[in-house]
């Protein structure tokens, strides 16, 4: 039970206490609540600061960058959400792999850092090329909630894994939801500028409960395969578990790219039905469905534990395509808004539960690799998805890349259901004998 004391077998082969680890000279006190709460706190305020902004690129390009042909605006949309998939998905695994070698929080630290430059520096683009590179390099160097669910993933007992990676995923859904809402209230006060400046400052916050409260576990390596490096354990996995991976991170990428082919879309849908409040339904828009997500995140580990992760990703991703469709039909605000609320609601089942499936499945000394290797899938889905979608709502308007993005979630769903196990709750790593 939650309240008790619980055992986490560490890369060594040996257990230590899940609350208090004991300290010795490769080993410090850890508490894994307080470490998932600290990152649920950190995680909300820095997507906070970053979805301050991202839901308002599209009025940035027409607004202030000089984008005002529909079908210009339509690519360049595209490109710039694409540029920051670009960025993670030559950079993610190396992240990752320095994670595992030199430590997590060091990592998470810089994410942050790096994140909060990016996102002010853009407020000062002279023109689209300028937020395409600001949008790439914070791609390249930033990342900051795939770190922290590696993190929650190697210092929480396996049997709270599921609850806490929901928890840590919630944070981000919430913070989806306050920063579109707090972001469309600055922009009818301020320049889109001041708010991405405002939005990059609030994303700095975030490191400080991680720097003076966060602590990180080392724990003693033994003599085995691990000493050759994250590699070598990855390769002495079976041939089994490296195909339940690979899978896990083909839905990733399937799932990210309909998602960020939706998000841009969705805005163009609103500055077709009501050019003239589409600040303010945007961030209405973004924030009802981030609290849906958050909602959703939170809970879904209840049914999940019960019903089992694959059945519940896999029914969430089939009314994930009907909501989508709904989203794409939709000739009403009222009606856009609520099937994008249903979208939020589906997004925080499927999104924590495949990181859950990918953390379960995942060896802990490679943990923060694996997801370093999902971040850079989640990251092609990033530089997929808008890309498409640009080219194909220049071509045949935003509702056919929106019915676009519901098809590649039936392709989802069927995957789950025919190619995904559903992942062993016994504590142990998967390696060969």
């Amino acid at each position: 039970m939650l309240g008790g004391e619980t055992t986490i077998h560490s890369s060594d082969g040996g257990t230590s206490p899940a609350v208090d680890q004991p300290a010795g000279p490769n080993r410090e006190p850890v508490h894994w609540r307080r470490n998932v709460f600290v990152l649920w706190f950190s995680v909300l305020i820095t997507i906070t600061g970053f979805g301050f902004t991202t839901p308002f690129i599209p009025l940035f390009l027409a607004r202030d960058l000089g984008v005002h042909d529909p079908h210009a605006l339509a690519l360049w949309t595209g490109l710039v959400a694409g540029a920051l998939g670009a960025g993670l998905f030559l950079a993610s695994p190396i992240w990752g792999m320095l994670a595992d070698r030199f430590g997590r929080k060091p990592m998470l630290i810089r994410a942050m850092v790096c994140g909060g430059v990016m996102i002010i520096l853009t407020g000062f683009a002279r023109g689209p090329v300028d937020a395409t590179v600001y949008r790439f390099l914070y791609g390249a160097l930033s990342g900051p909630v795939a770190i922290s669910i590696a993190m929650v993933s190697i210092q929480t007992p396996r049997a709270h894994v599921g609850w806490a990676i929901g928890l840590v995923s919630s944070a981000s859904s919430l913070a989806s939801a306050i920063g579109p809402a707090a972001g469309g209230l600055a922009a009818s006060v301020l320049e889109l500028r001041q708010v991405f400046v405002v939005g990059g400052v609030l994303f700095l916050l975030g490191v400080v409960p991680v720097v003076l409260v966060l602590k990180e576990s080392r724990p003693t390596r033994a003599v085995g395969p691990t000493d050759s490096g994250v590699l070598e354990v990855i390769r002495s996995m079976d041939r089994r578990t490296l195909r339940a991976l690979g899978v896990l991170v083909a839905c990733q990428v399937m799932l990210s790219a309909a998602l960020s082919l939706t998000q841009p879309m969705v805005v163009l849908r609103l500055l077709e039905l009501d050019a003239k409040h589409a600040a303010a339904l945007t961030g209405l828009l973004f924030s009802s469905s981030g609290v849906a997500t958050a909602a959703a995140a939170a809970t879904y580990s209840y049914f999940a534990t019960r019903r089992g992760y694959r059945f519940v990703a896999f029914a969430a991703a089939a009314f994930y395509s009907v909501a989508l469709t709904l989203v794409a039909l939709a000739s009403s605000i009222g009606v856009l808004i609520g099937a994008f609320v249903l979208v939020g609601l589906m997004t925080g089942v499927l999104t924590p539960a495949i990181s859950t499936m990918l953390g379960l499945e995942s060896p802990t000394n490679a943990r923060a690799t694996v997801f370093g290797i999902a971040a850079s899938g989640l990251a092609l889905g990033i530089l997929i998805g808008p890309l498409t979608g640009g080219f194909v709502s220049a071509a045949a308007g935003p509702s056919a890349a929106i019915l676009l993005a519901a098809g590649l979630l039936v392709v989802l769903g069927v995957t789950i259901a025919l190619s995904v196990r559903e992942p062993s709750m016994e504590v142990g790593d998967s390696l060969k004998g």
